[in-house]
């Protein structure tokens, strides 16, 4: 009896927390819907809106995408390694540091997956009102396409279908590696683990510089989509005001 009893205890927890999941999957299914609508219009914009982000960089002394390129190009395993972990741990990191709350430290998981996918909101509408190309996409940097030199143009059509090749601006790679790597800094006790959480987000940005696939300006936009995201999901809700009392039975009223 007390091995049914766990047995369904232990289902029903998994049906809970698989249900607390589906504004994080719904959020994350835009993603494809985002790609339709990149298919069906001129890229050309989104192309002229990157470069302009590069001149502005430029401008700014700032532009250090082409030379970090360059470096990483020249170290073939580690390309490989870059670009591997650009497609593959986005997603589950940021997914499993959700997981991991709702696990562990069950009070901050409604918060977190509140601002989630707030974030995801945010970025869509991003991607859809200003498409942006990426660097390695822009003419006149002089960057490979590191995303079709690791899967090959089958695999980069694969991966069009899940993701736009106009969602630079801002970086949701950034964005969910920031929410994940903070997340799991306030709530985990020990201090390697909160180091590497801290570190997490770090290596994110110098990855997506040096791969291509984004500019710094990507990266301070979706620096501050998180923070604005956060404030508003901690941001208390206005008191409604308070309702007056009946007067109690037979308290004469004042005309």
């Amino acid at each position: 009896m007390r091995g049914a009893s766990g047995t369904g205890a232990a289902v029903a927890f998994l049906r809970a927390t698989t249900a607390s999941f589906w504004p994080v999957a719904l959020a994350l299914a835009l993603n494809p819907v985002v790609a339709l609508v990149a298919r069906t219009t001129d890229p050309q914009p989104a192309i002229d809106r990157g470069a302009q982000l590069a001149d502005a960089e430029r401008a700014l002394g700032l532009l250090v995408e082409p030379d970090l390129a360059g470096w990483l190009a020249s170290h073939p395993t580690l390309l490989g390694i870059a670009s591997g972990v650009y497609l593959l741990a986005h997603v589950p990191a940021a997914v499993g540091a959700l997981v991991w709350l709702r696990l562990e430290r069950p009070h901050a998981f409604a918060a977190a997956r509140a601002t989630f996918v707030g974030v995801q909101l945010v970025l869509v509408a991003g991607y859809l009102a200003l498409p942006t190309a990426p660097p390695r996409l822009l003419p006149g940097l002089g960057l490979d396409d590191s995303l079709q030199a690791t899967v090959g143009t089958s695999g980069t059509g694969i991966a069009y279908l899940l993701q736009s090749p106009y969602a630079a601006l801002p970086s949701g790679h950034v964005a969910w590696a920031l929410l994940a790597g903070v997340l799991v800094w306030r709530h985990a006790r020990p201090p390697v683990v909160r180091a590497l959480a801290l570190a997490y987000p770090v290596v994110v940005v110098a990855l997506v510089l040096a791969t291509g696939h984004h500019l710094w300006l990507d990266a301070i936009a979706a620096v501050a989509v998180v923070v604005v995201v956060s404030a508003a999901v901690r941001a208390p809700l206005p008191r409604s005001a308070p309702r007056p009392r009946a007067p109690a039975p037979g308290t004469a009223t004042a005309r």
